[in-house]
């Protein structure tokens, strides 16, 4: 969420176009399913997720892996948005 509100609409972007953060957080079942969701400017084409190239995406990566959950990353075409949602199930005490 902080990587939509800080990086998403620079002063350049268009002005025209309606800004939108989504957060969202649902139970399918057993699994628990958090995303952000931005319309920004997107990410760079290089730019990769899983090799945490920046301290906000290694910080994702690593509640990712003490979840014991599942990531999934998307920008649109030509960056124009970009979606990251975690899956995970709850850790259950017993």
């Amino acid at each position: 969420l902080t990587n939509s509100v800080k990086h998403a609409f620079p002063p350049e972007f268009n002005k025209n176009v309606e800004k939108n953060i989504e957060v969202f957080l649902r139970q399918n079942n057993e699994i628990i399913e958090f995303g952000v969701q931005d319309n920004g400017k997107g990410l760079p084409e290089n730019m990769s997720i899983v090799q945490g190239q920046t301290l906000g995406f290694e910080l994702i990566t690593i509640l990712v892996k003490q979840l014991k959950g599942t990531i999934e990353f998307s920008s649109g075409e030509k960056g124009a948005h970009t979606m990251i949602e975690i899956r995970f199930t709850p850790l259950l005490q017993g």
